[in-house]
């Protein structure tokens, strides 16, 4: 298997054709990175999205949905297939590529129902500054998966697994962020906008026991249904540091996952959940490399992070010329 420092590469970007034909490609192609010296691949999210099979997967609607259920107007997710995926991280891994699969545990997007909730709304640039009086809202809140019909989990998510919506279809018009009654914003966010734990969406309570568990018992299952190596976590800023150990990190100690990504939000942001997490299977990047870049064989980069103990190089955002 692949050397612990060695290159990762970003596997897609925001404008990838909604063909449904990456995993394929990439699963044709794995021979190929390997021989250059790509060691690890970030995947983009494989589960279905708002937009079926046009979502980039970040507006994220159905986690157990691989692009195997008929759900927001496609079977497949804009990158293909469950089995086309499983398949392509069959193929990776047989190369000594490793599979890092990126998640969202911060919202969900296009509910299948509304759900009537009191609510407070907030300031979209202040969430400290409360702009109006409590109200009843008309939530889009209430995801049933009518598509999946109940595998994988039985689990239908309503207004009190969140905490915020930013759109009340009662008033449209009408700008907040509506925090439901009962409710407060998490702390350990990045501090933009007060608290910027809302970001989109329906924002996911991380407060809820039956939200971390929720999550604890999807990402068993995607291990063991995927075997990727790891995870990049997407939307950090917005998500209390402190569900990371309790959450992804039962996939990291017991099921052999050996990594979890956080994006890239700047080293003075990184520190604060650096400390928090204490978990010395995490690794942590935060490089863009805006160039253009000439990968012979083997690659060898030498970039440098914040901490040897988490050195990978990770090439993305950059125009890359096979040699």
């Amino acid at each position: 298997m692949s050397e612990p420092n060695g290159v990762m590469m970003q596997y897609f970007h925001w404008y990838i054709a909604p063909d449904g034909n990456l995993w394929n490609e990439f699963a044709k192609k794995v021979k190929d990175l390997a021989e250059i010296g790509i060691t690890s691949v970030w995947l983009p999210p494989a589960y279905k999205g708002n937009a079926g099979g046009f979502d980039v997967g970040y507006s994220v609607y159905d986690l157990y949905d691989l692009g195997e259920f008929d759900q927001k107007g496609s079977v497949r997710t804009k990158y293909g297939t469950k089995e086309e995926y499983i398949r392509a991280i069959k193929a990776a891994k047989e190369a000594g590529i490793r599979i890092y699969a990126d998640v969202v545990f911060n919202h969900m997007v296009g509910a299948d129902a509304t759900e009537a909730v009191e609510a407070t709304p907030m300031n979209h640039d202040n969430r400290h500054e409360v702009i109006g009086e409590d109200r009843v809202i008309k939530a889009w809140t209430h995801f049933k998966f009518p598509g999946r019909q109940g595998k994988y989990s039985d689990m239908e998510w309503h207004w009190w697994h969140f905490d915020a919506v930013d759109y009340d279809a009662n008033n449209e018009d009408y700008s907040a962020v509506y925090l439901f009654k009962g409710k407060t914003f998490d702390e350990h966010v990045d501090l933009e906008k007060g608290a910027f734990d809302y970001l989109m969406g329906c924002d996911l309570d991380m407060e809820s026991e039956e939200v971390r568990d929720a999550l604890k018992d999807w990402g068993t299952w995607y291990v063991n249904t995927t075997h990727v190596d790891g995870f990049r976590f997407d939307a950090v800023k917005h998500v209390r540091a402190g569900f990371s150990p309790s959450g992804l990190s039962i996939a990291v100690k017991n099921l052999g996952v050996d990594c979890l990504r956080w994006e890239s939000i700047g080293l003075t942001k990184l520190r604060p959940f650096i400390t928090l997490l204490m978990l010395p299977a995490v690794m942590f990047t935060c490089l863009t490399l805006p160039c253009t870049i000439t990968l012979v064989k083997p690659v060898k980069a030498g970039l440098i992070t914040t901490s040897p103990l988490f050195l990978i190089t990770l090439l993305f955002n950059s125009s890359l010329h096979w040699q």
